[in-house]
């Protein structure tokens, strides 16, 4: 029997909101779900505080999380994960805690910590950093908190101790067959009519390393075999009753695509199950949908959205940013889609800001997404670049005159329009005027 048996288990929610309500398209964060089941494996107690579960309250100028608050008087450790997006919150839910429970140990894992690792810990209240993938990670750390001892030997962690930052060794990262034998995610945690889509992932990585991508693991791709994913969809499906609104299952996959002939056979596999009510949703590369029968597939069961990282509207930037696909290629694909009746469900995702664009080159990719959605259908996303840590851009900001480091996420200055104007090449009217146009060609503007 474990001595710290109720471990809490969270992540921030995107907006520090009062009403932290179910949202259009929101989806449980997988991780903390696997790790839900993996722990329980194991012994211990479990709980779960969703993002949407969040409540958010403000006093005296403070702010308060009074699910947290409660959850964690019946906890022995705290373990949150967070991406850069959401780790100004993850602070703030941090010091609260702190505040009120002094000694419990918090471990933080999640994207921003796994590159920010020293940082994290030198800037916040947090104890320990799991780097990567936790399945295994976070086992031998919380063993090696019961027994107090064996922490040094701990693969993948960040920690202090007496106010110094230790960073052991990185762990190896997961074979496929480890991948396939953990235990399918704790769903019967996930709380009812708050979330739209139920998240599933078949693998990890990409065989790519685009220059404005933070994944952790690029240029290594790893698929679990097609009958094992199966089942982990089935299960997913299983809990669609606690979805709401228009439910779908959501493939969290970097690149699902990126071996060709499995995805095939995965998509003619889910043809054969019955979605009930719900549908499916996945990101794909342009080039693996044109030199494949993907989207053949897709026309036998029910999408509710393929993303494809269409990302600039010029084949300079495509060059510059090591995507692998030109602009030529994200027109035959939506040709290829309308052709397959699957027009309506494309969502191209476009990037402007990057460091060599000025105002001209921003209402390059805006025109060409405009004439994809409109020629073709579909959606248009644009969003304003992030220097995201982990990025090559990130690597190399200092390069292109972006000020600043860590810091910059530890607050949520970086997404107000002082900090673009201070990491973009455009100017302030610039950027007024590029958001004015995307709101007049009513394209789906995330700024």
């Amino acid at each position: 029997m474990h001595q710290m048996t109720k471990i809490l288990l969270t992540a921030p929610p995107d907006q520090l909101e009062p009403n932290n309500t179910s949202r259009e398209g929101s989806a449980p964060p997988l991780a903390i779900y696997v790790l839900a089941s993996i722990l329980r494996e194991h012994g211990y107690s479990v709980r779960i505080i969703d993002p949407v579960s969040h409540h958010v309250g403000f006093f005296d100028n403070e702010v308060r999380f009074p699910t947290l608050e409660k959850e964690i008087n019946d906890a022995n450790v705290v373990c949150i994960s967070s991406t850069s997006f959401s780790w100004f919150i993850a602070r703030k839910m941090i010091e609260r805690i702190k505040s009120l429970v002094p000694d419990i140990p918090i471990i933080v894992g999640g994207i921003h910590a796994t590159f920010l690792d020293e940082h994290v810990l030198k800037n916040s209240e947090v104890d320990y950093v799991v780097r990567g993938e936790g399945e295994k990670t976070l086992l031998e750390l919380l063993a090696s908190i019961e027994n107090g001892e064996g922490i040094r030997e701990v693969l993948g962690i960040s920690y202090k101790d007496d106010g110094k930052v230790f960073r052991n060794k990185d762990r190896p990262s997961l074979t496929i067959r480890e991948m396939e034998e953990t235990p399918l995610p704790a769903f019967d945690l996930m709380p009812s009519g708050l979330h739209e889509l139920i998240t599933v992932e078949s693998s990890r990585g990409c065989s790519f390393s685009c220059a404005f991508c933070s994944i952790v693991y690029r240029n290594l791709w790893r698929g679990i075999g097609t009958e094992i994913f199966q089942k982990r969809i089935e299960h997913a499906l299983c809990y669609g009753d606690k979805l709401t609104g228009n439910k779908g299952v959501f493939l969290v996959d970097d690149n699902f695509t990126a071996n060709r002939s499995r995805a095939e056979e995965i998509l003619g596999n889910l043809s054969e199950i019955d979605f009930k009510d719900a549908d499916l949703s996945f990101q794909a590369r342009a080039d693996d949908l044109l030199n494949s029968d993907i989207i053949r597939y897709c026309a036998k069961i029910p999408i509710k959205a393929i993303g494809i990282g269409a990302e600039s509207g010029y084949d300079e930037a495509m060059k510059k940013v090591h995507k692998g696909i030109f602009t030529r290629d994200i027109e035959r694909c939506a040709t290829l889609l309308r052709t397959y009746g699957l027009s309506k469900y494309a969502i191209y995702s476009f990037i402007v800001g990057f460091p060599w664009e000025g105002k001209k080159d921003c209402l390059r990719t805006i025109d060409f997404a405009y004439k994809i959605v409109s020629k073709y259908g579909g959606l248009g996303l644009i969003n304003w670049l992030y220097f995201f840590p982990g990025s090559d851009l990130w690597n190399k900001r200092h390069l292109y005159g972006v000020e600043g480091g860590p810091e910059i996420y530890d607050s949520v200055n970086y997404r107000c329009n002082e900090f673009k104007i201070k990491s973009y090449k455009v100017k302030e009217d610039d950027i007024i005027e590029i958001e004015n146009y995307c709101n007049l060609l009513k394209l789906l503007a995330r700024f």
